[in-house]
């Protein structure tokens, strides 16, 4: 058991090959949490030991082998059929591609319904700031054994060393924003921790306050990316500039968004640049096709909503333009991997 904690593109899912060949005796099960991903790792590890891959989608697209990839939210939606009781029982291995996903409710109840005592967890950032989610992940798969850093791939030619460069973006103009008032008054709730230490309040009480504030807070939040990002002429003139001259030389340009909306203004903004957008809502087939053709330097710009912010690869990505929001230090890695 353990966690292998792997830069990007330091080989993981070749990680993944290797143990399933060394199981060779035991039915190995590995455990994805999105379509794309799940078609990456079936196609890689299929080549690597030219064995069939079953994958387990939906009940209708529930095709077992000796490896197996599944989709966590199928395994969890049919946790109690006997079809997963027979697929728990004969799993002799696990492992689990982007294991920092472990320690969701979902996840949780898949693995502890499966008895499989060889547990190996791989990512590239496979712990967070959440002590206690980092206590479950650890819990099911025991501590990080073996570290792989961006410093070392980087030396060894593996990945390129990334050149960050920050712009300076003027805040939209005064009136505009005014214009446009915040849905609410974010400062109204400052004095939360008196009013949350009255012993008079009960439970029910508390729950309500702080679900008022967090909504507050969400709302003026979006309300400020809108805009001070989104609508903000600046930044678009920003995202303009850059993916004009990175496109003449050649660089294929990756934008990941937080929503379809801005999605689709990007893609309005850049589409005489040969952009793409793809969302969550496009068939997995379209979105594997123009992925390809992104990494085959056939589309100069691949605009895309979170479905491929974790575990996709992308070798040839010469520029990331983040325009989405909340960038902590696990997004960052997540990303700068995967240039050329």
């Amino acid at each position: 058991r353990g966690i292998l904690k792997g830069a990007t593109r330091s080989g993981k899912t070749r990680v993944m090959s290797v143990l399933a060949k060394y199981h060779q005796n035991k039915n190995v099960l590995i455990l994805v949490n999105s379509s794309d991903l799940m078609d990456q790792v079936v196609g890689e590890v299929a080549n690597h030991l030219q064995e069939p891959v079953g994958t387990i989608r939906g009940w209708n697209g529930w095709h077992e082998q000796r490896i197996t990839v599944a989709m966590v939210q199928t395994l969890y939606k049919y946790r109690y059929k006997p079809r997963f009781e027979e697929l728990a029982g004969k799993t002799g291995v696990i492992l689990y591609d982007e294991v920092q996903s472990a320690a969701s409710d979902s996840s949780r109840k898949v693995l502890e319904k499966i008895t499989a005592q060889h547990r190996v967890g791989l990512s590239g950032t496979p712990l967070s700031r959440d002590e206690f989610r980092n206590l479950i992940t650890i819990g099911l798969f025991e501590d990080i054994v073996q570290t792989v850093t961006s410093a070392e791939l980087q030396k060894a030619g593996r990945i390129a060393t990334p050149h960050i460069f920050l712009r300076s973006i003027p805040s939209a103009e005064d009136e505009e924003i005014l214009a446009h008032p915040p849905p609410c008054n974010i400062f109204k709730f400052r004095g939360d921790r008196d009013v949350l230490d009255n012993d008079k309040l009960n439970p029910h009480q508390v729950r309500s306050i702080l679900e008022k504030r967090n909504k507050m807070r969400l709302a003026y939040y979006q309300w400020a990316f809108l805009w001070g990002v989104e609508e903000n002429p600046y930044v678009k003139w920003a995202i303009r500039q850059d993916c004009e001259w990175y496109v003449k030389n050649k660089l294929p340009v990756w934008i990941p968004v937080d929503t379809k909306r801005h999605g689709l203004k990007l893609l309005n903004l850049l589409s005489d640049l040969d952009a793409v957008f793809l969302d969550r809502d496009d068939p997995v087939a379209v979105r594997t096709v123009e992925r390809k053709a992104f990494n085959n330097h056939q589309r100069a710009i691949l605009i895309s909503t979170p479905i491929f912010n974790v575990g996709i690869d992308f070798p040839c990505v010469g520029a990331f333009i983040p325009a989405v929001g909340g960038m902590d230090v696990n997004n960052i890695l997540q990303f700068l991997g995967r240039g050329q």
